[in-house]
């Protein structure tokens, strides 16, 4: 393992929250705020919506060492429910959602932090266009990440 898949991993255990969950019980419904993403370490989560008849219909089987509700941190909200199939330990990382911007991969750290304070943006979207209607993200930068790395004066 590398050392940055250490760090990662590391800052994972650490905001994880142990969470059970009895057969049938809800680990979030449809349509609520997405708040979190999960990782199944024992049981069964079943993914599931209601069809136009009443009935379930099951989209996903999260089974011991898969991740789940990482999709929703996109739009905000659940797509579906997740309800245990069968008694179920989970790790629950909580998500925040960050206003973002984009700057371009030539930017400086002092257009960067004007870019923040400009639009109001938390956080930045590191891009390069690839195209007409298309761009290239290479990663995020926080104005905590800016501080670190930029001498003032």
């Amino acid at each position: 393992m590398s050392d940055a898949h250490a760090v990662i991993d590391a800052r994972l255990a650490a905001a994880a929250r142990p969470r059970r969950l009895a057969r049938r019980a809800f680990a979030f419904r449809q349509g609520e705020r997405a708040r979190a993403v999960f990782f199944v370490v024992e049981g069964e989560v079943q993914l599931c919506r209601v069809g136009r008849r009443g009935e379930r219909i099951i989209l996903h089987r999260a089974r011991p060492g898969e991740w789940f509700a990482e999709a929703a941190l996109w739009s905000g909200r659940y797509h579906c429910d997740a309800v245990a199939a069968r008694a179920a330990q989970l790790l629950e990382i909580p998500a925040a959602r960050l206003q973002v911007a984009p700057i371009a991969l030539q930017a400086t750290l002092q257009e960067a932090l004007e870019t923040m304070d400009a639009s109001g943006a938390e956080a930045l979207t590191v891009t390069t266009q690839t195209g007409a209607d298309s761009a290239r993200i290479y990663g995020v930068l926080r104005r905590s990440d800016i501080e670190r790395s930029y001498r003032y004066g």
